[in-house]
């Protein structure tokens, strides 16, 4: 099934058509915790974003903004193997998501900080 997603990523409303599974979500459910979760993150609840991003991957797991959102939120928790992880999938998903690259190289400098703070002590 192919429908519009419609979320707000990072202050950007952020529409793209993909081709997904839907589970009993639905389109118009995924799409409400979509921007619940990017709700959520903006709010500083890491919890309940993390949460949300993940029942929208499971009621749609061949969206990418899911993946995206789950992994801008592992990010802000510091979690940035795990964020990397499902910023790849985002971008495997859809080649041509702009958003999920930018946040994949901002993960990877990140690590690339951490890996330099770990070398100086």
């Amino acid at each position: 099934m192919k429908w519009r997603l419609v979320g707000i990523v990072g202050g950007a409303l952020v529409v793209a058509t993909v081709a997904v599974r839907v589970g009993a979500a639905g389109p118009e459910g995924v799409s409400a915790l979509l921007v619940r979760c990017v709700r959520e993150l903006d709010a500083g609840h890491l919890d309940t974003a993390l949460k949300t991003a993940r029942q929208a991957i499971q009621a749609a797991p061949d969206n990418p903004i899911a993946h995206n959102n789950a992994g801008v939120v592992f990010d802000r928790a510091g979690h940035h193997d795990v964020a990397a992880r499902e910023l790849k999938v985002a971008v495997h998903l859809d080649r041509d998501y702009e958003e999920a690259h930018y946040n994949l190289a901002h993960v990877y400098l990140e690590l690339a900080r951490q890996l330099q703070e770990d070398e100086d002590e």
